[in-house]
């Protein structure tokens, strides 16, 4: 919904601007914007609400162990938990993908080449054995999960609030015309902000609710 919220508004910027460079009419471009995000609430929404009302059925799920009777790798761990483990999994993934660019944002700061690239490298180890902690719930996959997700905001947030956006773009590698056209959808400090902190705190809310599920002696 956050993401949603942050793509209107940018949206909404480059129809204006759209209308007064004299491109097409802003009411076309209004009608473009209103549909993308019409598909996009129920790709995003909808779809996913009808497979979790479908699969919460009792007869959904006895109907899937008649037919599938053998116990999979996902059943040693408990769903909310599997969610958690997947998006660390896709984390590190995201990270190690990210190298060849070798640019890293980081509290405020853009770090560059070898020294971004060994950060990468670091935080997507990171996210590997938090999620074999996770997977297997022992408890440091909870806290480290939590401390890595408690860094990750500061580091995030710090670099997103920056008044000098641009400058930040232009030290990454950003070119005049690139910069110029994100000057164009530049949003203020606290906007950023307000869009921006709701991901972070939902996460921290969601490892709460998940936390019951690590116990002492984890699981083998």
């Amino acid at each position: 919904m956050v993401w949603m919220i942050f793509l209107l508004t940018v949206m909404t910027k480059i129809t204006y601007g759209i209308g007064a460079r004299g491109g097409p009419p802003a009411g076309m471009v209004m009608f473009f914007t209103t549909m993308t995000m019409l598909i996009m609430g129920i790709l995003f929404f909808i779809v996913p609400g009808a497979f979790v009302w479908f699969y919460k059925k009792q007869e959904v799920k006895a109907a899937l162990e008649h037919f599938d009777p053998l116990p999979r790798w996902t059943d040693r761990c408990p769903i909310p938990v599997l969610g958690i483990v997947v998006t660390l999994l896709l984390y590190a993934s995201t990270m190690l993908a990210a190298m060849p660019q070798a640019i890293m944002p980081v509290f405020g700061t853009v770090i560059h080449g070898p020294p971004a690239m060994a950060l990468q490298t670091v935080i997507a180890a990171a996210a590997l054995v938090l999620a074999w902690l996770s997977f297997h719930c022992r408890p440091a996959g909870w806290w480290g999960t939590t401390a890595f997700v408690i860094v990750l905001m500061f580091a995030y947030l710090m670099t997103g609030i920056r008044s000098d956006q641009l400058d930040l773009y232009g030290s990454a590698g950003f070119t005049a015309n690139q910069l110029d056209a994100i000057a164009k959808l530049q949003m203020s400090p606290a906007a950023r902000l307000v869009l921006q902190l709701p991901i972070p705190l939902l996460t921290i809310g969601y490892l709460v609710y998940v936390r019951r599920y690590f116990n002492a002696h984890g699981r083998t």
